[in-house]
């Protein structure tokens, strides 16, 4: 799935949560069924690890 949406790419964070199921439109390789499942992660930039990794990268 990732590489169909590079390929395409809608793999950044332009593409919408919502334009996900119309981009999944070919069957699972492993199992043939259409019957995609998207779960989305957003970070909590409240939470101390958010905040740990983002100072970790400001510093190079």
């Amino acid at each position: 799935m990732i590489r169909r949406l590079t390929a395409r790419e809608r793999d950044g964070p332009a593409t919408l949560s919502s334009e996900l199921a119309a981009l999944a439109d070919k069957p699972c390789k492993t199992c043939g069924k259409m019957r995609w499942t998207v779960d989305i992660l957003w970070p909590d930039p409240a939470s101390h690890g958010y905040r740990q990794a983002r100072s970790a990268a400001r510093r190079g």
